[in-house]
């Protein structure tokens, strides 16, 4: 018989689909993935709380098209707004947890810090890599600050893109993708 590429064989040797196969292959030899159950139920949880999204919309400008757009979601237990973070290949790679400045605690705790990554996740990541590559080349690209900075631009017809790790950071397997843009830099 013959086996195809290494996926087919996956699929195949554990009787699975060729999705559930390629995804187990990318988990293991590339880098672990957020399961996409686990972001349906951060959404649902932003959803059912309306206190969190009127805040959302006050405190940082998000409007209802960009939580759904940017699969934005709630984590009750930590009490930070979700962001999740997809990498070129569509998978889910990290979970940025913000901090709405009306919950920061000034504390020490790390209830005071604005940002932090889920446990065990995390790097520098381009925010949003979907979004990035529908973007056209004749228009500028402006790269924000913070992935909230980033969700107003495109909110407001700009094409934008973020570091998930802060200002002073890039994610440098990125860097050959932005070739023939007009690039802008919003410290």
């Amino acid at each position: 018989k013959g086996i195809g590429n290494i996926v087919h064989f996956e699929s195949k040797a554990l009787e699975v689909s060729e999705e559930v196969a390629a995804a187990n292959l990318y988990q293991e030899f590339v880098r672990k993935v957020i399961p996409e159950e686990q972001i349906a139920a951060l959404q649902t949880n932003l959803h059912r709380n309306s206190a969190v999204l009127a805040a959302l919309e006050k405190d940082c400008g998000i409007d209802s098209d960009s939580v759904t757009k940017f699969k934005i979601g709630w984590d009750a237990a930590l009490k930070r707004v979700v962001f999740p973070v997809y990498d070129r290949f569509e998978q889910c790679v990290n979970l940025r947890l913000y901090k709405l400045p009306s919950h920061r605690k000034k504390d020490g705790s790390e209830d005071h810090l604005k940002v932090i990554n889920a446990k065990g996740y995390g790097g520098c990541d381009l925010f949003s890599w979907p979004l990035f590559l529908s973007f056209e080349i004749d228009k500028p690209v402006f790269v924000m600050p913070s992935e909230k900075e980033m969700i107003l631009g495109i909110q407001g017809g700009l094409q934008c893109v973020c570091a998930t790790a802060g200002e002073l950071s890039w994610p440098s397997d990125a860097t050959e993708f932005f070739d023939g843009f007009e690039i802008y830099i919003v410290a």
